[in-house]
């Protein structure tokens, strides 16, 4: 079976650092949309529309083209949205002290 033409390491780490530089612009834009408050009633679909339509507008009128590498990479923990903790804790009234507090926290932190 035919493996095509030999690639030595930097021609591969070029490739993957253009890649992972697009990947990372377009995780911005999505992670900004998908973690926001004002997510209410759209789809993932809808997230990914609006996030393309982001990149496309701040990265000089250039499409995303790496859809099939994101579709894979997003399942990974590095390219995964958090959500924002600020905006998903609610305020639970106690049933003792008739106070409010936040909503638990999952001690999570996004390190790239």
């Amino acid at each position: 079976m035919d493996q095509g033409p030999y690639r030595d390491i930097d021609s591969v780490s070029s490739k993957w650092r253009k890649l992972n530089s697009s990947v990372n612009r377009f995780c911005e834009e999505y992670n900004k949309i998908y973690t926001s408050g004002g997510r209410s009633g759209m789809s993932d679909d809808d997230v990914f529309k609006q996030a393309f339509d982001k990149y496309k507008a701040n990265n000089g009128n250039t499409n995303f083209a790496h859809v099939r590498a994101w579709e894979i990479m997003k399942k990974e923990p590095k390219w995964s949205p958090i959500p924002n903790e600020v905006e998903m804790a609610k305020r639970q009234k106690t049933s003792e002290t008739s106070s409010f507090s936040a909503g638990g926290s999952d001690a999570r932190c996004h390190i790239t």
